[in-house]
């Protein structure tokens, strides 16, 4: 961790540091901040008066040096993290102050990737507000659709009106679960499909409304279960269909595949239609970005590009002009959820690893708030357990729309799902995790 001592060079003949660099004016002083981003200074405050105190950055901890107790009051009034007065042996005072600073460092880095993240979820809770109230107006639509439909099928017996009346019902009904869904946003559950069931839904529903002069295959699949509502794979699914569709006005064909990758599940969608340019493929995923002028809104494809990689997958795609296009889609496949324990008791922690390892779940052990942070945007759902010696900073704003929490605190049970005791055992703990 890099160390700037501001004072005269005597100071830096006495202490033996690596990376400490030693300044002698403010101005220099600058140019070391512009290239280390964050760090540890020391300041000889005998050396540099109070009004040369205003370059104080708050990416930085800093440790004040002086042989008045008024001069060092007067600093830590201003932002000053350590003061030591200047009594022999005053440097080892400050080796130990390095050591406090450093940790005070980390805390402070800590702190700032929570604020930038609660700002983020922040951000998140106002837009689902938002989709929330459009997604309730749109369903009362869809009730009425449906509604209208329905007594329409129970008034008319002729067969095919009764299949047409069948499918606007049906497709009435993904409607309103894709509404559900985004009134849902806030309250993300740990999701996971069948994908063979889904695709015989996608078939059904899609096959009533294709030209006669496209046909659509789909290939039979072993049942496997990916980590995505079976909703959300419908819209998926549906969005690249229906651009194939319309990327073939002479009729072609449509194929649908999948197969297991290494953890994935793979799902290959292709048409035989007019394909599209590099510049245009390279666009595709843009919001607002559409072909097909006032007839598209542009946020098909943005939508199921942003599904796919809120669920940790992947999708690519390849197209040349008259040589159709291919998309294809890696989904993760679904497991029990992930674990993450953030205790300060390790061989607490050590043994409910070993015990949930032991039952087929992974689990990842965090020494501190940071770490979690860190793991959980690898994994997007799970449980995790905090220790009463966390309870009171935990930030739980960014972790109770994916996450079960499991929490030795009581003093907000809305917040909490099991209440645990710091004096829990490991095998308390692991009762209470509600894993499959």
């Amino acid at each position: 961790m890099p160390i700037l001592l501001l004072a005269h060079p005597y100071l830096a003949q006495q202490l033996r540091l690596q990376e400490l660099t030693c300044i002698q004016n403010t101005q220099d002083a600058q140019r070391w901040f512009a290239s280390h981003p964050f760090g540890i200074v020391i300041l000889d405050l005998d050396a540099f008066p109070a009004n040369d105190w205003d370059f104080l950055l708050p990416d930085y901890t800093y440790i004040g040096l002086s042989h008045h107790i008024t001069l060092l009051e007067q600093a830590q009034k201003q932002g000053l993290d350590i003061a030591i007065h200047k009594s022999l042996p005053f440097d080892k005072h400050l080796y130990l102050a390095i050591e406090n600073a450093q940790k005070m460092l980390t805390l402070k880095k800590e702190n700032s990737q929570l604020q930038v993240a609660l700002c983020k979820t922040r951000t998140e809770q106002d837009m689902s507000l938002l989709l929330g109230g459009i997604s309730h107006d749109f369903s009362n639509i869809l009730s009425i659709v449906l509604g209208s439909a329905k007594i329409l099928q129970q008034e008319n017996n002729d067969a095919a009106t009764q299949e047409l009346l069948q499918t606007i019902i049906d497709a009435g009904k993904h409607g309103k679960d894709l509404t559900k869904q985004l009134m849902q946003y806030q309250n993300q559950s740990i999701a996971q499909c069948d994908i063979e069931a889904v695709l015989q839904n996608v078939g059904g529903l899609i096959k009533k409304s294709l030209p006669p002069n496209i046909h659509l295959h789909i290939s039979p699949t072993s049942s496997t279960q990916a980590k995505i509502s079976a909703t959300e794979l419908i819209r998926i699914l549906m969005n690249l269909i229906v651009n194939a569709r319309d990327a073939m006005p002479k009729g072609g064909h449509i194929s649908i595949q999948t197969e297991n990758i290494s953890g994935f599940i793979q799902i290959t969608v292709q048409d035989s239609g007019i394909g599209m340019t590099e510049d245009i493929r390279s666009k595709i995923f843009d919001p607002f970005f559409t072909t097909k002028k006032e007839h598209g809104s542009g946020l098909g494809l943005t939508g199921v590009y942003n599904i796919i990689t809120q669920k940790n997958g992947r999708i690519r795609c390849k197209s040349e002009p008259e040589k159709g296009t291919c998309f294809v889609i890696e989904l993760p496949l679904f497991k029990n959820p992930q674990v993450f324990i953030l205790d300060t008791d390790f061989h607490r922690a050590e043994q409910l690893q070993k015990l949930l390892e032991s039952q087929g779940d992974t689990s990842v052990l965090c020494q501190n708030l940071a770490d979690l942070i860190q793991e959980t945007q690898r994994t997007h759902l799970g449980c995790i357990i905090v220790s009463e010696h966390f309870s009171q900073t935990f930030p739980f704003d960014l972790f109770t729309q994916q996450y079960l929490i499991l929490c030795g605190n009581q003093q907000k049970d809305s917040l909490w799902n099991t209440i645990l005791p710091e004096s829990s055992s490991a095998e308390t703990i692991l009762d209470a995790i509600p894993l499959s």
